[in-house]
């Protein structure tokens, strides 16, 4: 066994400007295409929601223009200020909000929508927002349309269903699930191609109080009103087609595509499909392919690939990415939410051969059930690499960080597993890969997430793909999934 504390990886922002943490970096440099001419300067922002939804939260973003001190706390990193989001902030861009991009929807219209039944509840209202989506688009095609429900609304379609992307090595119950809103909402809206984003109550009207799941007479803690303007405006700028930051790469280093792979039920559950997350180029931009037939297998329970299948998704993908770059990467790295197989390593490898990809490297990823233990209150820190075996390591994600001088997280962390298969690049270089994805979900400033944004990508896509049929259109662009 080996045990090695890896360094924390920058990200890179505007005029080549580094900063290990998102904030910061926007901050003391600005979003990575300040300078760029295809830089989104004016962001035409759609609402759909009730009059008084659209009001409170059109207000709270013109407040918003101007900057937001951060939470008062003794740990100043964990809270810089929001700069605001204008013209003349570090952002360079500011959205613009009229009367003429909204689509206001009666509460009693709402109201008539809610039924016994769940997921017809679920249904009926995503009938109602997409009606809505097609008139807007239809008329005017904002940027991004922003669905903000009232609250009583949220709560009837709301479900409760944990985060465990790296969990899903193994495919779903074949018994119905019931239907998750928002997936069946980006689905459903997927082919008006305008990136959509759903916005809680609680964001933009600290009034709203919201009740602990098990808990009903006790609120959920509330964001502070700096992180929840960092969080949506973040993901605005990005969804309107600006980059906030990316990996640094230097000259010397090999122009790299990462691939996702995760797998996915339809949805009447008869068959299992693949689905692709790919994350290519430092400026992590996602394109988004749908593989082939997948199966479970009766060994491991887990979800698998032919050969020939995964040497065709390996060509589909790189195709794609010949398509948006000219030519294709110097290398490959394929991040798998299951185990490999001896088919589909091999599958792989002769896509990977006969595309004259020069170097590769195949990592199964999953939870990791192993921990460690630290003297004092703090957990491990973020970026410790346990080595048990040749191919097997343990990584911390998520864990204290000395830039905060804390552990930022409410739980005790989970390290995530990774095995890898015949490497060419070493352990502590994939696990500072890793470390890096976890910095590249643009959907959050938050400092790291715990999964690599491959996995997380491809389960998010995932989730959607399921609600559309095997020869509907799909998007190729991650900004209509997140």
């Amino acid at each position: 066994m080996k045990l090695v504390l890896l360094t924390e990886p920058d990200l890179e922002f505007a005029d080549g400007g580094r900063h290990l943490d998102p904030r910061f970096g926007v901050l003391r440099f600005g979003p990575l295409d300040a300078s760029a001419a295809s830089q989104p300067r004016l962001i035409e922002v759609g609402i759909i929601g009730t009059k008084e939804t659209i009001e409170k939260l059109s207000d709270w973003l013109e407040g918003c223009r101007n900057p937001i001190p951060g939470k008062e706390t003794h740990l100043r990193n964990l809270f810089p200020d929001f700069p605001g989001f204008a013209g003349d902030t570090m952002f360079q861009a500011e959205l613009v909000l009229d009367e003429r991009l909204n689509r206001p929807i009666g509460a009693r219209d709402l109201r008539a929508c809610v039924r016994g039944a769940a997921d017809t509840t679920r249904r009926n209202i995503t009938d109602l927002l997409i009606n809505e989506l097609s008139v807007l688009v239809e008329n005017e095609r904002p940027d991004v349309v922003v669905v903000a429900l009232p609250q009583e609304i949220v709560e009837r379609v709301e479900r409760a269903a944990p985060d465990e992307t790296l969990a899903k090595d193994k495919p779903e119950r074949t018994r119905p699930q019931p239907l998750n809103f928002h997936d069946l909402l980006k689905a459903r809206g997927m082919r008006y191609r305008v990136p959509i984003q759903m916005v809680n109550p609680m964001t933009y009207d600290p009034t709203v109080k919201r009740r602990q799941k098990g808990r009903k007479h006790q609120a959920r803690q509330l964001q502070d009103e700096t992180t929840r303007a960092w969080n949506l405006h973040v993901a605005l700028y990005y969804k309107s087609g600006g980059y906030p930051w990316r990996l640094p790469r230097a000259d010397s280093d090999l122009a790299v595509c990462f691939l996702g792979v995760s797998f996915f039920r339809t949805g009447r559950r008869e068959s299992l499909w693949t689905s692709v997350a790919q994350v290519f180029n430092q400026r992590g931009v996602g394109m988004i392919i749908r593989g082939g037939p997948a199966y479970q297998s009766k060994l491991d329970k887990q979800a698998h690939l032919s050969g020939a299948d995964a040497e065709k998704l390996v060509k589909s993908a790189m195709d794609r990415y010949k398509a948006e770059h000219g030519h294709l990467p110097a290398r490959l790295v394929v991040h798998k939410s299951s185990m490999y197989t001896a088919d589909e390593i091999a599958g792989f490898r002769a896509g990977i051969d006969d595309l004259g990809i020069g170097s590769s490297d195949l990592l199964s990823l999953r939870r990791a059930y192993t921990k460690l233990f630290r003297p004092g209150s703090y957990p491990p820190q973020r970026g410790t690499l346990w080595t048990l075996e040749r191919e097997r390591h343990i990584l911390y994600t998520r864990g204290s960080v000395p830039f905060f001088e804390t552990y930022p997280g409410l739980y005790v962390p989970r390290p995530i597993e990774f095995r890898v298969h015949e490497p060419e690049e070493t352990p502590a270089w994939l696990a500072s890969e890793l470390l890096s994805l976890t910095k590249m979900n643009w959907n959050t400033t938050e400092f790291a997430q715990r999964d690599p944004i491959t996995l997380r990508a491809a389960d998010q896509v995932s989730d959607i793909l399921r609600y559309l049929g095997e020869n509907d259109p799909i998007e190729s662009s991650y900004a209509s999934y997140m």
